[in-house]
């Protein structure tokens, strides 16, 4: 027993001896500081295990495909065809370009700025549609029908405007109100209240609180519909992504990140605007990932 045991230290110590020797110093000396492979041969024993050293020899996927690039490149320079490679390298140049074009637009879409001034549209239109709410009150008498100035007596009036100058008096301005003329509505002849009463609902249309109000609500639709509609991302954003990672996988995890919150802000604001409700603390911040 005695003897089993000392020849099983004597083949470990043999088997240290051997280690410690320098054989594997030329290949140590290939292997990057800092990397896995530096880390397990500096510290390999005796009672280092196989999958241990097969661990550090496997490629990642994304190791993988940059050794495939690497290696791409590798057989371009070597087949001596500049021509070919400078004109990689452009597409790959404008493709990152384009990128970095699409994130300062994405950026400036989401800025703080933009949602301030949707908000701010919104907030400006409802105080102008008050006003006109109680010109309307002053301008109409109670006799008229409820809801008269109304936004569907509006809709209304306006397609009488366009059935007046298409169809009923081409070339004459809308409401036609001379000797003859009858109402596009009734069809009856306008006596003089009836003319008097179309002139009024015209100079309400045409009021400068009904032009300002209609223009305030154009603005904050067409700016609700930015944030509705805005592409936070795209096919070709995630290939060139891709591309990036290839040798710069930092910054790439920096630009997806970034997209992945910033389109979790216009998600917010879309959503705040669509419930007509007001916009929390907590909407996420604008992610910043331009490229320099």
């Amino acid at each position: 027993m005695r003897q089993n045991l000392q020849g099983g230290s004597t083949r470990l110590e043999s088997e240290q001896r051997a280690l410690n020797t320098n054989t594997l110093a030329p290949i140590v000396a290939q292997i990057p500081a800092g990397t896995a492979a530096a880390r397990l041969t500096g510290n390999i024993n005796s009672l280092t295990k196989p999958e241990a050293v097969q661990a550090v020899t496997r490629l990642s996927p994304e190791e993988e495909r940059r050794l495939g690039f690497l290696e791409k490149a590798l057989q371009d320079l070597q087949a001596n065809n500049p021509d070919k490679l400078i004109a990689q390298l452009n597409i790959r140049a404008s493709r990152v370009r384009a990128l970095g074009e699409h994130l300062s637009r994405v950026e400036s879409a989401l800025s703080d700025v933009e949602v301030a001034a949707v908000f701010d549209a919104r907030k400006e239109g409802r105080r102008k549609s008050e006003e006109a709410k109680r010109l309307r009150e002053v301008t109409f008498p109670q006799s008229l029908l409820s809801g008269t100035g109304g936004e569907q007596w509006k809709a209304m009036w306006e397609s009488s405007r366009v059935f007046s100058e298409q169809q009923a008096y081409p070339g004459k301005v809308f409401p036609v109100t001379e000797d003859g003329s009858k109402c596009v509505l009734c069809q009856q002849d306008l006596d003089h209240a009836a003319v008097h009463r179309l002139r009024q609902f015209e100079e309400f249309i045409t009021s400068t609180t009904e032009r300002e109000l209609r223009q305030l609500r154009e603005d904050f639709v067409r700016r609700r519909n930015a944030f509705a509609s805005l592409k936070t991302t795209t096919e070709a954003v995630g290939e060139t992504i891709k591309e990036l990672r290839l040798e710069h996988d930092s910054k790439a995890e920096i630009i997806n990140t970034a997209i992945a919150q910033n389109e979790k802000r216009r998600a917010t604001v879309a959503a705040v605007l669509t419930e007509d409700k007001d916009l929390d603390e907590d909407c996420p911040p604008l992610a910043l990932a331009s490229i320099t």
